[in-house]
């Protein structure tokens, strides 16, 4: 792992005791967008490869999914948090282009509005 988030094929659940807790945090893959970008890169990975286990794997999705751990490294999981924490703070954009009292969107340019 080089910083980010790896997911792990376990099915016989060993892969915890193989960690250092006080380096990674180890979850199930339950967020529909993780679960999206692991089926994409086994999916990139068999058209690539030919994989059988990957083929395996696809065609038994529900079940593979849940043989699957989740690893992410505590300070890259403290820096998302950090980072989500500082834009939720700053709160919305500003709107880049103002609308016109009528609704239409302006622009200035040097001052001079169009």
């Amino acid at each position: 792992m080089s910083g980010g988030v790896a997911y792990i094929f376990d099915p016989e659940q060993r892969f915890a005791g193989l960690c250092n807790p006080a380096q990674v945090a180890l979850e199930a893959v339950r967020a529909s967008a993780d679960e999206a970008a692991l089926k994409a890169l086994i999916t990139e990975h068999v058209t690539r490869t030919g994989s059988t286990t990957g083929q395996r794997l696809l065609a038994n999705w529900a079940h593979a999914l849940r043989q699957f751990v989740k690893v992410m490294p505590v300070e890259y999981q403290r820096a998302l948090a950090q980072a989500a924490e500082a834009e939720q703070a700053a709160g919305p954009p500003d709107d880049p282009v103002p609308a016109a009292p009528d609704g239409r969107l302006t622009s200035t340019v040097e001052g001079v509005a169009r």
